[in-house]
């Protein structure tokens, strides 16, 4: 997926995600600095509904995380 940062190794037991279209990478440093004590995905969302941003993070974390996943965000 090109719209997927990863950080580090599987498996991949927490997601950092910035909310919405309008703010792609902006946690991007948060992920970062997580990296360094856990693998972390970074799902760049492209939806422009709330419910398509839902169901492209269930993709991405169905096909790229361990369940259950920590999510982190703003």
């Amino acid at each position: 997926m090109k719209n997927l940062r990863k950080y580090g190794k599987p498996p991949f037991r927490v997601a950092v995600v910035h909310g919405g279209p309008g703010a792609p990478g902006t946690v991007a440093p948060v992920a970062r600095e997580l990296s360094k004590s856990i693998s972390v995905l970074e799902p760049l969302q492209t939806r422009n509904s709330l419910e398509g941003l839902i169901e492209e993070l269930h993709d991405v974390l169905e096909e790229n995380a361990e369940i259950p996943v920590t999510l982190v965000g703003h």
